[in-house]
């Protein structure tokens, strides 16, 4: 599925179209971020129906259970005390598809879509992850601008943007800093994003402001940020660095992840770091046959992009046979934790000593 606009633009956009005045008959609200989707329609049920008359006139239904024969009967029936009535439809995906279906499964296709063409009476939402671009439907709704797309964000400034939104939605002045702190720190997956919204609102309490020092004394960097920290100080042969990264590594990563046996913490590390600097080397080999645009090296490395640009970034400063000499080191280590008894601090520790101690090749550079 192509990229459209920002969530942020098309949240926007649909609140706009919905002052226009009569709303369309179908409003299709898809992509991978089901946040906005939800928010989208919380938007559109807000707008249609007033409080006292959604026990009368809303129905939810399931795309997975039921078809648009059924979507289409209840939104046709007549509203009580109202205007209109409005059918909520989640997983709608499969009724979004060009192709496969059943005679009787194209027939209510077509229903849909003569109602979203003709229709004056009810509205319905359509919630859906994925949505054929071939279909009918939803060349009738784009082309009619009543398909707004909700992709996952991408990008550091994306997520920026999403929390500056969300503080200011709770009346808590933020320092830009801060929010991109916490983007950097947490990354772009908008479940842990509000997490950290919804804790810090609480810690500055009355204050009603919160800045960048309140977020670094209260958000510690997670797992995966502190792994970009540890790879920086192995491509400098900062002994020093490393180890204290290792160490926030191992104290953080037992603290932080209950769930997990001790005993495996350093393992998962390791585990981290290898697919790290595979993604390195991965990163070089990219670079040379395709050049470097960030969203093709993201595809390519199945990571968001800023990702794949602090991936790229650390990649330079490593020679491809130093990032091979890491991988077998690293699976050296691996193989150990599995067989010894030998503690695994110390041999995460000799790990970094035997790194950041290996001599550069000629034209690898001062350390």
């Amino acid at each position: 599925m192509a990229r459209g606009p920002s969530a942020g633009a098309e949240i926007k956009r649909l609140r706009g179209d919905l002052e226009l005045g009569a709303p369309a008959p179908v409003l299709l609200f898809h992509g991978d971020e089901g946040f906005y989707r939800e928010r989208a329609t919380t938007l559109a049920v807000d707008h249609l129906l007033s409080d006292g008359l959604r026990e009368f006139n809303l129905d939810h239904r399931d795309g997975k259970e039921t078809g648009p024969g059924d979507w289409v009967a209840l939104a046709s029936n007549r509203p009580m005390l109202g205007t209109r009535r409005v059918i909520v439809v989640t997983a709608a995906d499969r009724w979004l598809k060009a192709g496969g279906q059943s005679a009787s499964e194209k027939s209510q296709q077509e229903q849909l879509a003569d109602f979203a063409e003709h229709s004056r009476s009810g509205t319905i939402l359509l919630q859906a992850a994925t949505a054929d671009r071939r279909s009918r439907l939803w060349k009738l709704l784009q082309k009619r601008g009543h398909a707004y797309q909700f992709d996952l964000m991408r990008t550091i400034e994306e997520a920026e943007t999403f929390l500056q939104e969300r503080f200011k939605g709770e009346g808590v002045r933020v320092e830009r800093q801060a929010c991109r702190y916490l983007a950097e720190t947490l990354g772009t997956g908008i479940p842990d994003l509000l997490t950290e919204v919804r804790r810090l609102c609480i810690f500055v309490g009355d204050r009603k402001e919160l800045t960048l020092a309140d977020v670094e004394g209260q958000v510690a960097p997670t797992r995966t940020h502190t792994v970009f920290e540890f790879v920086d100080a192995l491509g400098h042969r900062d002994a020093r660095q490393a180890l204290g990264v290792l160490d926030r590594l191992l104290d953080g990563g037992i603290k932080s992840d209950r769930k997990t046996d001790v005993q495996a913490i350093p393992l998962i590390l390791v585990s981290l770091i290898h697919r790290q600097i595979r993604n390195m080397l991965l990163a070089q080999s990219l670079v040379k046959d395709h050049g470097t645009d960030p969203r093709d090296l993201a595809r390519q490395l199945g990571v968001p992009p800023f990702v794949a640009e602090k991936t790229l970034r650390q990649a330079r400063r490593f020679p491809e046979h130093r990032l091979q000499e890491t991988l077998e080191e690293l699976a050296s280590v691996d193989l150990r934790l599995k067989s010894t008894a030998l503690p695994s601090r110390a041999l995460l520790e000799g790990l970094i000593f035997r790194v950041c101690a290996a001599a550069p090749r000629r034209g690898e550079g001062p350390r």
